[in-house]
């Protein structure tokens, strides 16, 4: 969505299974989709460890599991700077920071603009967790799938 900062883990490959999952049923879907969300707690509680600093990004993170992305996410309602502060936006001067107006009014020409330190809270928590949430999540995938009596001929 178009108000949140979104981490995917391993998007492409999600999207490969994905296709080939539609065949389970709705059941057996919800229950991997649960499992996801299970993996994802420790790696939100991270992110939320990371961003302790702030008063309003902590309590935007949140982990999704659907059968279309499974990811961390920030809400931008609640916490509009977050995507500033994780270093994943356009106009980036480079990874460790971000520029923003100070005092902005007027012709935008005249605007005081500074340079501020990015403060990544999420990508650090996906990165160190990245191999363990994948093997975790490739043996729900296969158990799901076993369950489902699926062989993966198509």
């Amino acid at each position: 969505m178009a108000d949140e900062l979104r981490i995917e883990l391993d998007p492409a490959s999600y999207r490969d299974f994905q296709k080939a999952i539609k065949k389970l049923s709705p059941e057996t879907q919800k229950a991997l989709n649960k499992e996801f969300r299970k993996l994802l707690r420790p790696l939100v509680a991270g992110a939320k460890r990371n961003a302790r600093w702030s008063s309003r990004i902590p309590d935007a993170i949140r982990g999704q599991a659907t059968m279309k992305q499974v990811g961390l996410r920030v809400d931008r309602k609640k916490a509009p700077h977050g995507r500033a502060y994780e270093a994943l936006r356009k106009g980036a001067v480079n990874a460790e920071s971000f520029r923003h107006p100070v005092f902005a009014g007027g012709d935008r020409l005249d605007w005081r603009w500074v340079e501020q330190r990015s403060r990544p809270f999420m990508l650090p928590t996906v990165n160190a967790n990245r191999e363990e949430f994948r093997a975790h999540a490739l043996r729900a995938m296969g158990e799901a799938a076993e369950k489902a009596g699926w062989d993966g001929s198509g």
